[in-house]
């Protein structure tokens, strides 16, 4: 059997680590199933999976200076919420509360139902990104439904991200000012969002857009020689520039980029880990006539285009080591001066595509929402997902950045931005399941 993993944290993980001392840093997955699921069928469940994943076994130790991946001292966390709770309300309640103890950094939570479950599962951002967070989802609902056989082989542990990356890319101290000097030197400014503001309650609004719209956004993506995330960032950019009355702004943009393609060698897809980066933007919107609308598929084309370059240079893994978080010693007394890092940031919405879904809970799954609570800087933090068809937007704000009305208009703005770029009207669902 596999040793349980122990190792000092690799600089993204740290910075995710320094991120949930500010301000709760793990992803929410939650799903509501057609089926009645036992809350011992998921205890069983998210026990293999720990036992089959060495990333989810793992609590944090702080070793002098240093922040350690060491064995859990016990099994993972699965409550029991409150009855009949929906998908927006369950991640609302989760996104609130960190992963702390001596357990593993995973957890899930069990709301039953009369006409089915809602189950939430959550996971440090140290230990995985979106992609692999979702396969764990998978693997757990699909067990706890008994549709696969339980599995407890042990799988190798994952090597760190800054281990694994291209040797051409830089990570030396140049680059990092390097980066820092050219966001410093773009001006952003996202309205409504207030960046910087004190940490409120994260509140979460999801839209949808049904099998013929997405097949029309597909189409005309394809016309237009653009991709759909691309379509996406430049919808959420206008949608921005429009509640602001914009003339003309430049808005940053945040946009997650999957570096397991480019590693050495590959990290496989549904292994828990992170291996994701960053690359921000800023493009120029002009929302109205004085100034002159944005195209928005030339908005999209350029988008495109620019991360692509930033990824192509070896830019996004350089996010986590902007702040030089290695360098402070991992004591609350640090704290304040991350904080202010953090908030200092130049304002960037973040627009996540974690693309196709696999297949999963046979049917079973009525309704999935991907969550991630905005960092200080981030006036909302938005994750599409498509399944079955359907796109599915969760867009997550934190209220005292982005209050709970301009979320639901930027929200409904961002969908109908959408629909009017695929020339198509079919489809359109923005609804709020908190309420």
């Amino acid at each position: 059997m596999t040793a349980p993993l122990s190792r000092p944290l690799d600089p993204a993980e740290l910075f995710f680590w320094w991120v949930d001392q500010v301000s709760p840093a793990h992803l929410t997955m939650v799903v509501e199933l057609a089926a009645s699921v036992a809350l011992a069928a998921v205890e069983a469940a998210l026990a293999r999976a720990v036992a089959r994943h060495p990333m989810l076994g793992v609590r944090f130790l702080t070793v002098g200076r240093d922040v350690c991946f060491v064995a859990a001292h016990c099994g993972p966390t699965v409550r029991a919420a409150e009855a009949g709770l929906s998908a927006g309300a369950l991640a609302e309640q989760e996104l609130a509360l960190r992963l702390v103890g001596d357990g593993p950094l995973v957890r899930a939570t069990h709301s039953s139902g009369a006409d089915g479950t809602t189950l939430a599962l959550v996971l440090h951002h140290a230990v995985a990104d979106g992609r692999t967070a979702l396969a764990v989802l998978a693997e757990v609902v699909d067990d706890a439904l008994g549709l696969s056989s339980p599995d407890v082989a042990r799988r190798p542990s994952p090597s760190p991200l800054h281990s694994v990356l291209p040797a051409r890319w830089p990570r030396d101290a140049s680059a990092v000012r390097a980066r820092s000097a050219r966001l410093a030197g773009e001006r952003a400014r996202l309205i409504p969002g207030q960046p910087g503001r004190a940490t409120g309650p994260a509140r979460v609004i999801v839209g949808l857009l049904d099998p013929p719209a997405v097949g029309a956004l597909r189409e005309r993506c394809r016309r237009e020689q653009t991709t759909v995330h691309a379509a996406l960032a430049a919808a959420l950019l206008l949608a921005s520039c429009e509640l602001s009355a914009g003339h003309g702004e430049a808005l940053g943009l945040a946009t997650p980029v999957d570096l397991r393609p480019t590693l050495d060698p590959p990290l496989p897809p549904v292994t828990p880990s992170l291996a994701t980066g960053t690359v921000t933007t800023f493009h120029r919107v002009a929302g109205d006539r004085v100034a002159g609308e944005t195209n928005p598929w030339a908005l999209a084309r350029e988008i495109g285009a620019t991360v692509a370059a930033r990824v192509a240079v070896g830019e996004a893994h350089l996010a986590y080591l902007v702040e030089r978080l290695d360098r402070l010693p991992s004591t609350p007394a640090a704290l304040p001066a991350v904080a202010r890092g953090l908030a200092a940031r130049p304002a960037a919405s973040v627009m996540s595509n974690l693309g196709v879904l696999p297949s999963f809970g046979a049917g079973q799954v009525r309704r999935l929402l991907c969550a991630l609570r905005p960092l200080p800087h981030q006036p909302c933090f938005v994750v599409a997902t498509t399944r079955e068809g359907r796109l599915e937007l969760t867009l997550v704000h934190d209220e005292s950045r982005l209050p709970g009305d301009v979320a639901r208009q930027l929200a409904d703005r961002l969908i109908g931005g959408l629909v009017r770029v695929a020339a198509s009207s079919v489809g359109v669902r923005p609804v709020n399941m908190a309420k």
